[in-house]
């Protein structure tokens, strides 16, 4: 009869080894498990910030920094404000206070284009072709850009402005718009509780009065009685 003396330990740290792989492969499946859950957390937070962008249209032409202004612009267009002898491209907003505290306007600039004219206040009216006019005050140049206009707009009030520009939608003093859309910069200085706060980034606008001349007698039938002559598709006084 053979002693079963050093034979039986192979045997032992077989069934040992053996014992031991369930561990082995529970430990790898929760690591998996946990990689799996990070990835759906990833995911998920993908899903999250697609939904939101997909939120607020936004077009070919804008940038993110257009979301800047949600909550502060309620209506927005571009277009010549006529005035005998001249015209204009200015920047029209329906400029909204979104917070608790009543603000004072101290300066907004368009086009990165500092001291233009401001018109503003809550009346809307339409010149004799149909272009938009803000008022019934106005900030001129100098004081717009000594930051002393001083546009007050209470707690969730709508204010309608005008804004100069120096070619917004059409070349300067064009008439008509040449683009049906365009992106400027829009720079406003107001004060909130004493502290003069800077606000900008750029905004996408519709251009009103979109056409491109191609000649004077099309731009005398558009805007008859101010002999405006037609130049590389704008009308111009």
């Amino acid at each position: 009869m053979k002693s079963p003396g050093c034979g039986a330990r192979p045997i032992m740290r077989r069934q040992l080894f053996i014992e031991s792989n369930p561990i082995q492969l529970m430990l790898k499946g929760q690591a998996s498990s946990e990689y799996l859950m990070l990835l759906g957390v990833a995911l998920m937070a993908a899903l999250v910030v697609i939904g939101i962008l997909t939120w607020y249209p936004i077009s070919e032409k804008q940038t993110t920094s257009d979301l800047a202004w949600n909550g502060w612009v309620e209506e927005r267009l571009g277009v010549s404000r006529i005035a005998p002898g001249v015209a204009v491209n200015t920047l029209v907003l329906g400029l909204k206070n979104p917070g608790k505290d009543r603000i004072t306007v101290k300066s907004l600039w368009a086009q990165g284009y500092p001291g233009e004219y401001v018109w503003y206040g809550d009346t809307k009216t339409y010149d004799n072709y149909s272009h938009v006019q803000i008022g019934p005050n106005a900030c001129d140049g100098g004081t717009n850009i000594a930051k002393n206009c001083n546009i007050i707009i209470d707690p969730g009030q709508t204010l309608f402005v005008q804004i100069e520009t120096s070619g917004l939608c059409a070349p300067y003093l064009s008439m008509n718009s040449v683009k049906s859309e365009d992106t400027t910069s829009l720079r406003i200085y107001y004060d909130h509780l004493d502290i003069v706060i800077l606000k900008s980034g750029n905004i996408t606008v519709p251009c009103d009065d979109y056409f491109r001349c191609n000649s004077n007698s099309q731009c005398e039938a558009r805007y008859p009685g101010l002999n405006p002559a037609c130049y590389d598709g704008s009308c111009i006084m």
